[in-house]
């Protein structure tokens, strides 16, 4: 219901806040916004929803009978994108910042303790979450891993106790992970399962003989990976974390897979999406996979294999274009299967493999044609040959019977 007020152009964020506040009292609104970028992330810069959420938040910022204060986490790397928000971005002025680093050994402590504690939940032992914070400990970026494992420790809580059999079903943080990604890409749907997988094998590099690693690629390319149009724009945003329709407004932090960076270039088809993590793609000291559902499509198939030699081989054919033969017959068919998501050296190299075949073919069919040709004049002049025998032998026989 809030959700179709805000939409309804008439309706300002001063009408919610009055019905909220009570009137007796000198209380102002405070409107905490997590994540911020994912104003700019999972909508267009034409989107009506960025345009709406600017006007109303500025709206209410500016309202003098009951002035809203904002409070936002943004990636830094975003405040580039306020341009596209303009009438919040005329109110970074006025706004203070203030940088978080990285969190340190002593903030991961608070959290992985703190958070549960503020919840009004426990631990099942002490050492539960020394053991969280030592696998969390020598991960880079792994903030979003011990917030995914929480969540589900705190979700399967037993009577206000995260219990340490839970953590070791789940298998630590990879395996917290690896559930909740699964889960997520089970709710696509078969159809967009299969496009979401094409998108997450594309943000992979194959090792060789050394561990697979991530590969950043274009949120151009990112489409087109996926299927291109909407459905592949929804899956993107699935991806990193935004919810779809059919997903309950308890998940009110979904796992995000995918991370969207933006461009310097400040097009939003150039933005840089990579996997969330290195875990993804990793194995455990034991050898079993974080997550075994992508590591099985990523080691037992040779579509990435196949990408692989495809991309090199478009490499080194700009280079030395004279030398490098361009694909052809089955190579070419199988190297067509990644035109969806390719980079511009590989789509110029299969441009010119198709258009040499297609050159190719038509050689041949004209020189096929000119063969045709020839031997049907040859096969021609053969039987005026034969009939012209026949009918000197025909004429030679009347003749001797004449003169006999």
């Amino acid at each position: 219901r809030i959700e179709q007020r805000l939409r309804d152009p008439k309706f300002r964020l001063a009408h919610l806040f009055a019905e909220c506040l009570p009137t007796d009292q000198k209380q102002l609104p405070l409107l905490v916004v997590d994540q911020l970028e994912e104003l700019f992330t999972l909508t267009r810069d034409s989107d009506a929803e960025r345009q709406r959420f600017d006007q109303l938040v500025a709206e209410a910022m500016d309202n003098d009978d009951l002035p809203l204060y904002l409070v936002t986490t943004l990636r830094s790397d975003f405040l580039g994108r306020f341009e596209t928000a303009p009438r919040l971005n005329a109110q970074r002025n006025n706004a203070a910042q203030y940088e978080l680093l990285p969190v340190t050994e002593a903030g991961l402590r608070d959290i992985v303790l703190r958070s549960v504690q503020l919840a009004g939940l426990r631990y099942s032992d002490d050492q539960l979450p020394e053991d969280i914070i030592d696998e969390a400990r020598h991960e880079p970026g792994a903030l979003p891993l011990v917030s995914n494992l929480l969540r589900l420790l705190c979700d399967a809580n037993t009577e206000g106790v995260l219990q340490r059999a839970h953590y070791k079903t789940l298998g630590g943080l990879g395996g917290a992970l690896a559930s909740s990604a699964d889960d997520l890409l089970d709710r696509l749907g078969e159809r967009d399962k299969e496009q979401a997988f094409r998108l997450l094998l594309a943000l992979v590099e194959p090792g060789i003989n050394t561990a697979n690693s991530r590969r950043s690629i274009s949120r151009r390319q990112a489409l087109a990976s996926a299927g291109g149009g909407d459905s592949a724009e929804a899956i993107l945003q699935r991806l990193s974390g935004h919810l779809g329709s059919g997903d309950s407004a308890k998940e009110s932090n979904p796992v995000r897979l995918v991370l969207i960076s933006p461009a310097e270039t400040g097009d939003p088809q150039d933005d840089q999406v990579d996997l969330i993590h290195e875990t993804l793609l990793r194995t455990n000291p034991k050898g079993e996979a974080y997550w075994p559902t992508l590591w099985t499509r990523i080691e037992h198939t040779d579509f990435l294999a196949t990408r692989t030699r495809l991309e090199q081989q478009a490499r080194a054919w700009h280079r030395d274009p004279d030398t490098v033969p361009l694909a052809h017959g089955p190579e070419l068919r199988a190297f067509a299967a990644h035109r969806p998501g390719a980079d511009d050296d590989t789509l110029a190299y299969l441009d010119a493999s198709v258009k040499r075949q297609t050159r190719d073919r038509r050689i041949n069919l004209s020189v096929l044609a000119l063969l045709l040709l020839v031997s049907g004049f040859l096969a021609e002049g053969a039987f005026w040959l034969k009939r012209s025998q026949e009918v000197r032998a025909t004429l030679h026989a009347d003749w001797s019977t004449l003169i006999a």
